[in-house]
């Protein structure tokens, strides 16, 4: 019985995997999910779950050793900094956080590669 668990498991965690690469969001792979005939494990917080397990860490870590070789291998050194270029910008945040507190404006975190955001009066 165990063994029929860890395989569905499996199965499913592979597909959310296939999924989230594609570019797919957390509810957006829930409902591809249940769409696809799933029937256990297709919440989103199951999703959030799988994709933040030590197995997802791994396959990511794999793809990234992979493209590094890759680009490594390259002959071509103008090839291989426009690649190490799309590297890091997948790598490094991209999202804006920003917040209000008493009136003045906290930036939580931005892409290092490309310049802040500019504060009013200054």
């Amino acid at each position: 019985m165990s063994d029929k668990v860890n395989l569905r498991q499996a199965k499913r965690r592979q597909r959310i995997f296939e999924l989230r690469v594609l570019g797919l969001t957390i509810p957006q792979i829930s409902e591809k999910l249940k769409e696809e005939g799933y029937r256990i494990g297709t919440s989103e917080r199951t999703v959030h779950v799988d994709l933040h397990s030590g197995e997802a860490k791994e396959f990511v870590e794999e793809l990234l050793r992979r493209q590094l070789a890759n680009i490594a291998m390259e002959e071509n050194r103008a090839v291989k900094l426009k690649y190490y270029d799309r590297l890091l910008d997948k790598l490094m945040p991209q999202k804006l956080e920003s917040k209000v507190e008493g009136g003045s404006l906290v930036v939580m975190g931005y892409n290092l590669g490309k310049k802040p955001p500019k504060r009013d009066g200054g």
